[in-house]
């Protein structure tokens, strides 16, 4: 499970808030702040969000996982700049969630040439804020940014309010490299990306599953081409739903309607829980012909309030009974008519 919280200040009238991986912040308020964890890129990913600064055409940039991770962890993010053809920089975005006010965003770096690390935060107007940061190539480094809305550390400001000044909540996030003077190409790796709050940890659980209701994520998969099922079919349905930085119980149910949107079947409630990896399986019994819509609904198990809604359509249809004979020779409508398109769709022109 992925973690959203790293670290909580203890006492209420604690100044310091020393975290798992080693940082340490003096802050001037009552209370010790709490670091959310956005990224720890411990487990590789297919993809990572990110720009090459196309307001400049020219950068390229390949990011992938690595496994050089900073103390404490077990992989980072490398970011492989290439301005041999151009650009002005590349980097990687985050627009999940966010806590609302934050206070600073903390992060690790690694660098094997001395470089500019460009951050960028768009707040709730559309504004965007920049502050760059020096790197020298002398092992990790831990890089803070001060994104409170009383915070004058940026370098730059544009869009949206335009007053230099966090109107928040934040909407997205980016870290990366300015393209540098003496060189085209290299490497930068970035780990354990914080985000400090001084809101109570009950209102930052409050917030987060506010967030997450709104982005949950559903999907579902029916276990025939198209979900075109014959009725001698089981008719299921794989259910998941994003997994959540903190222990969320679900459940998920769904109300099979027909084409007339009347209620024939329906399904649940049943658990997504973080041991079955947030995903179900369904088997809604329809014994007729036809189109039909899974209205499903997915539900925090201490809060009806933050349901989700998702929808799905299935059709029942004749079976094929493939009187044609096989043809001599291979070439066939896939092939003639379908270039480009997917391979699976032969399988669902064979079910009608």
């Amino acid at each position: 499970m992925g973690q959203l919280i790293r670290c909580v200040g203890g006492r209420i009238r604690a100044l310091w808030c020393v975290s798992m991986l080693g940082f340490t912040s003096v802050l001037p308020h009552a209370t010790a702040a709490t670091a959310v964890v956005l990224a720890d890129f411990d487990q590789r990913e297919e993809h990572y969000p990110h720009v090459l600064g196309g307001e400049f055409p020219g950068a390229q940039a390949v990011f992938a996982w690595q496994h050089e991770p900073a103390d404490g962890s077990s992989g980072a993010l490398a970011i492989n700049y290439d301005f041999s053809e151009g650009g002005s920089y590349v980097a990687w975005s985050y627009r999940d969630f966010l806590p609302n006010p934050s206070s600073r965003l903390r992060f690790r770096a690694l660098s094997e040439k001395p470089v500019r690390i460009v951050f960028r935060a768009v707040d709730s107007t559309g504004q965007f804020l920049q502050r760059i940061l020096s790197l020298e190539p002398d092992g990790w480094k831990n890089l803070e940014v001060d994104v409170a809305g009383t915070s004058t550390d940026w370098s730059d400001h544009w869009g949206g309010a335009n007053d230099g000044h966090v109107q928040g909540p934040l909407r997205q996030l980016f870290i990366g490299i300015q393209r540098p003077d003496e060189w085209k190409t290299g490497r930068l790796l970035i780990d354990v990306v914080e985000m400090l709050t001084e809101i109570p940890e009950s209102e930052l659980q409050t917030q987060y599953r506010a967030w997450y209701a709104k982005h949950i994520g559903f999907r579902s998969q029916g276990s025939v081409p198209g979900n075109l099922f014959y009725l001698t079919d089981p008719i299921e349905f794989t259910v998941t739903v994003r997994r959540p930085k903190m222990t969320i119980p679900l459940s998920v149910t769904g109300q099979v309607e027909d084409v007339r949107g009347e209620r024939i079947a329906s399904v649940g409630p049943m658990p997504l829980t973080e041991q079955d990896d947030y995903r179900n399986s369904f088997r809604p019994v329809v014994k007729q012909r036809g189109y039909f819509e899974i209205h499903w609904t997915v539900t925090p198990e201490d809060d009806t309030n933050a349901a989700a809604k998702a929808q799905t359509s299935f059709a029942v249809i004749p079976e094929n009974e493939h009187e044609t004979p096989q043809p001599d020779s291979p070439f066939g409508v896939n092939v003639h008519f379908t270039q480009g398109w997917p391979p699976e769709i032969a399988s669902l022109i064979q079910r009608t």
